[in-house]
């Protein structure tokens, strides 16, 4: 196969499909911190919002527009990353052609686990001891019954299983326990004059 044909190749793919994981990532992330009263995003993702706005001529609600912004930003940043990623590998030749599927699929992964501990990390703050605690007893359950069932690869599975099901039962149970007021609300009386 022709050189530039592989450095083609090696760049778009790269490109492309980091810039679809930097889409999914940076969207969620811009989601989030819209829904929580932040500012999310670059110089790309505003600039992209504000011509999406003026073409459709309204403004965006306040969640879909962070997701808007946070896609944008992060496709543009790992597209980047990705582009010169795969155009050194087709220049250098390190890898061959074939071997695009696996490096992609662990960005990929990698990606996936940021956004899941990344995940539990804002849930395990917001939720306190009890999500915590669930969550710790569960992965340790996990754990004991993946070693019992499949010796190693068990526990890795095991745990992760566990995991997920203590926090959604420390979850579950917080949010039946306590009422969803966020504010608490004192009525004053005033003196008469």
């Amino acid at each position: 196969m022709d050189q530039r044909l592989i450095v083609i190749f090696w760049s778009a793919g790269s490109g492309i499909f980091l810039a679809s994981i930097g889409a999914l990532f940076g969207g969620f992330a811009g989601y989030v911190a819209r829904r929580h009263g932040r500012s999310p995003g670059g110089f790309v993702g505003w600039r992209i919002l504000r011509s999406v706005e003026r073409m459709s001529k309204q403004e965006l609600s306040p969640h879909l527009a962070g997701f808007v912004i946070g896609a944008f930003d992060g496709a543009a940043f790992l597209g980047t990353l990705g582009v010169g990623f795969g155009f050194l590998i087709g220049r250098t030749e390190w890898l061959a052609l074939g071997h695009l599927g696996p490096i992609l699929y662990t960005f990929a992964l990698v990606a996936a686990l940021a956004a899941v501990v990344g995940m539990a990390a804002y849930a395990f703050a917001n939720g306190g001891i009890v999500i915590f605690g669930s969550a710790c007893v569960g992965g340790l359950a996990g754990v004991y019954a993946g070693a019992l069932v499949g010796e190693a690869a068990g526990i890795l599975i095991g745990a992760w299983i566990g995991l997920i099901l203590g926090f959604l039962v420390g979850w579950l149970g917080r949010r039946s326990r306590w009422p969803r007021t966020s504010r608490i609300h004192i009525e004053h009386e005033e003196g008469e004059p």
